[in-house]
């Protein structure tokens, strides 16, 4: 198994033999020369590629500055010895090295300054890196820590074949399997016994299964002979269908979403799709419902799951939209509510173990992941116990606590172009959009002749630039990951990016080459995708200013925002003409309605349009004539024109690919749509935990 950051695999990692300190010294000796140089020493458009440089290619070491001592190329070269005996055995040495200067070596001249600086600099390092070290290794007070529950477990792939599989799920015996899967083109539901090779379809490309990934959409009853699917999308209400196939009924009331029975069987928890997602228990059969939560709209709860006594429920609480969704828990009368983790993204899958861990999956705060975490829910401490990097979007247990099944994916995320055309374009009229080819890039922005887009190698994703054939990093997903496309100045010289600190998420004004960069205001906790007026002179974005909502402006030279709409609004666009600001309205379910108003905030009237949850769905054309918008309510959105003149809608495509668009602009000649389509290429694993935890 590869356990590891790619870019920092050791050969004998990345061949996948013992690791031992010395690939830590390793990773040290990589991390040093990106301090020196800047660039990522060993790198590929993929992890395969990358390691393979790992494997193949020698440091160019006359890629570091010329006036490095002599010292500190000798350690580089210690540590970044491909024979693991020829490197440091340990990093202690690494001082040694640094104090030792070869007596008659021949070295370029440094002045004294230089040199006392870059040791300053260089012992400051190995400072903050034995720090690190120590929290990380030093065991800490047991009060301080939680063991990992996935220390010895075994893994074994469920499914290897085309398609995307998740939101597996186990029954109570462990004996079978469910989860949804586009394997035959359509969303369909698959039931698997356990160590066989038979997969049954249960819903046979019916109307059944609604794609929606923030909430779970397949499970088993408390005895395990059906399983439910479903629920709270459109018309589509829950329904439940036998184990191994059958005529399915409905289940609950219609606007019931993600059920799960207590651990006798005697009671289940729900949720409904309604303002304020407000959740419910009811006795087994759906009778006798009695609400539990019932929070104000704007407020969304997911993934309720009892705990192993039956005197907690679990769920996932805050705003899908901006991805600030934590793991809480409440009494089943709704006594008692608390919030159990903080700044994580995307809780998801609340997975009780014990009375006092729980497993989830989330993504860092960072936006890296999502992974596999812990958490014990007397001491509210939470760690990851996922290694490696592997990207894990869904887990569950069977009663016994000793088998879980897990998504694993491997998404590829890609940027496409379609044009726009007198009729609607079908998927043999689009194209991967040339120059970002067999890269991970995503939320793409035009200005002028500049393309920005976000991409990683892995981790967080940071900022691109492609111009003139030429990609550049504008922004490095590590230092803060990017979850939103900037706002780009009209003339293409500057970025507002959203930057999430200690204290918020807040708009930073940077430059186009990342060389300059500072905070536009300290006073609007922002959330989602900003905008620039077409003068430059003002910042549009959604957020909150002393914790009231609204869409706020903000002067880009200094002065107070001015709140122009109240309420939930995310993702503002502003018309090239400067008289119109739309947005997405107040989030319920997955659906947002499109709004628009003037820069004082006048409303203005449009049709009755609604869009999609996450990512930003609508974009001006260049000549501001028309909005052009995703719409569907599934994955592969469509799109389609509203002319500002007539206010009447015209279809622009017809896609029948699977994969998920979020995000897309318009290039500066109006002549085609670039949209990022994310491919999830996940698969359903069996955990099996060690008997001796």
């Amino acid at each position: 198994m590869l356990l590891g950051t790619a870019a920092y695999m050791s050969p004998e990692q990345a061949r996948g033999q013992e690791a031992d300190a010395r690939s830590d010294v390793w990773a040290f000796g990589c991390v040093l020369w990106e301090c020196l140089t800047g660039e990522i020493l060993f790198h590929g458009a993929t992890v395969s590629d990358t390691l393979a440089a790992i494997l193949g290619r020698d440091p160019g070491w006359n890629k570091l500055p010329p006036g490095t001592p002599p010292n500190v190329t000798r350690l580089l070269r210690r540590c970044l010895a491909k024979d693991a005996r020829a490197r440091l055995h340990h990093i202690a040495d690494a001082r040694i090295e640094l104090e030792d200067d070869e007596p008659g070596a021949s070295v370029v001249p440094v002045g004294p300054s230089y040199r006392t600086a870059f040791r300053v600099a260089a012992a400051a390092f190995l400072v903050v890196l034995a720090l690190l070290l120590w929290t990380l290794f030093v065991p800490q007070p047991a009060s301080h820590s939680i063991a990992n529950p996935l220390d010895g477990a075994s893994f074994t792939r469920i499914t290897d074949f085309p398609g995307s599989e998740w939101d597996g799920a186990i029954s109570r015996d462990g004996r079978f399997v469910a989860f949804v899967s586009d394997h035959g083109g359509v969303h369909d539901v698959y039931v698997n016994q356990i160590g066989t090779t038979k997969f049954i379809n249960l819903t046979r490309h019916g109307s059944e299964v609604n794609y929606v990934r923030e909430i779970r959409r397949v499970g088993f009853n408390a005895e395990g002979t059906e399983i439910w699917l479903g629920g709270g999308g459109g018309s589509r209400r829950m329904k439940t269908i036998p184990l191994l196939g059958g005529q399915p009924r409905n289940f609950l009331d219609e606007d019931a979403v993600n059920v799960d029975w207590s651990p006798d069987g005697s009671r289940i928890v729900f949720h409904h799709r309604t303002p304020g997602d407000p959740l419910f228990v009811a006795d087994s059969d759906g009778s006798n419902p009695r609400t539990v939560l019932a929070p104000d709209a704007g407020t969304h709860q997911h993934f309720p799951r009892w705990s192993v006594d039956g005197q907690w429920i679990y769920l996932s609480r805050g705003r899908p939209a901006t991805g600030e969704m934590d793991l809480w828990r409440v009494r089943p009368d709704g006594r008692d509510l608390e919030q159990l983790t903080e700044r994580k993204l995307f809780v998801s899958y609340p997975t009780p173990l014990d009375e006092r861990t729980v497993l989830f999956t989330a993504r860092e705060s960072d936006g890296a992941g999502p992974w596999i975490w812990a958490v014990d829910v007397e001491t509210n401490v939470t760690r990851r116990v996922s290694i490696g990097v592997e990207r894990y979007s869904s887990i569950a247990t069977a009663a016994d606590r000793r088998r879980l099944v897990a998504t694993v994916e491997d998404p590829q995320t890609e940027l496409w172009r379609v044009p726009i055309l007198d009729r609607p374009a079908t998927d043999s009229d689009t194209e991967s959009f040339k120059g970002t080819t067999g890269l991970r890039a995503l939320a793409p922005r035009f200005s002028g002749s500049s393309l920005f887009f976000l991409s990683s190698l892995g981790g967080g994703d940071g900022l691109h630039r492609l111009r003139d054939g030429e990609i550049t990093e504008v922004w490095r997903g590590a230092e803060t990951a990017l979850l939103e496309p900037p706002a780009v100045s009209p003339d293409g010289e500057w970025l507002i990016l959203l930057l999430r600190r200690e204290q918020g998420w807040h708009l930073h004004l940077v430059s186009a080459d990342g060389a300059q960069r500072r905070r536009l205001t300290d006073r609007v906790d922002a959330r989602g995708a900003a905008a620039w007026s077409p003068d430059g002179r003002w910042i549009v974005t959604g957020g909150s200013v002393d914790d009231v909502q609204g869409l706020y402006k903000i002067p880009v030279d200094g002065g107070e925002p001015q709140r122009i709409v109240d309420g939930e609004a995310l993702n503002p666009e502003w018309s090239p003409d400067g008289t119109m600001i739309v947005y997405a309205g107040e989030q319920v379910g997955p659906i947002s309605p499109l709004q628009a108003v003037d820069p004082t905030g006048n409303g203005i009237e449009l049709p009755e349009i609604e869009v999609w949850r996450g990512g930003e769905r609508y974009r001006f054309l260049p000549d501001g004539s028309a909005l052009i918008v995703m719409q569907g309510m599934h994955p592969a959105q469509d799109f389609v024109r509203l002319d500002l003149d007539t206010l009447e809608l015209r279809v622009l495509s017809r896609f029948s690919r699977l994969d998920t668009m979020r995000t897309f602009d318009i290039t500066p000649d109006g002549k085609h749509i670039v949209f990022d389509r994310l491919r999830e290429n996940s698969d359903i694993v069996l955990i099996e935990l060690d008997p001796e935890r």
